[in-house]
């Protein structure tokens, strides 16, 4: 199975809709900016992208990464320079994304494991 980059379906997909190239490219691409964007924030543990599959977050991963991300702010206590404070402050903002998603991922196992107690509690009765 070879793979096809998406930009070899604008053309046809333009003359199947009867619609420009350049309004599909964009739709096309405004797709994937989002998807990219929600990627890269974490903004939750699952991400599901029609026809291509559901991405999650492993929290084993993410617990290197929180760690990973802490050295940083450590190796960067007192920036010296305006840079490195920028630096520092993009460094924070990814340790609290990552902090967050972790948080989400834990919400989630709680509420799968009370449901699942639930299901065996009255099952038993």
């Amino acid at each position: 199975m070879l793979p096809k980059n998406h930009k070899q379906y604008i053309k046809p997909t333009a003359e199947k809709l009867d619609q420009s190239p350049v309004l599909i490219q964009d739709a096309v691409d405004f797709y994937y900016s989002a998807l990219r964007k929600s990627l890269n924030h974490m903004k939750a543990p699952l991400i599901q992208v029609e026809n291509l599959g559901t991405f999650s977050a492993k929290s084993n991963k993410l617990v290197a990464l929180i760690q990973k991300y802490r050295a940083q702010l450590d190796a960067l206590l007192r920036p010296k320079s305006f840079f490195k404070m920028g630096f520092r402050k993009d460094i924070e903002n990814k340790l609290r994304r990552a902090e967050n998603l972790k948080l989400l991922i834990e919400l989630e196992k709680k509420r799968k494991q009370e449901f699942i107690s639930k299901k065996k509690d009255g099952s038993d009765k």
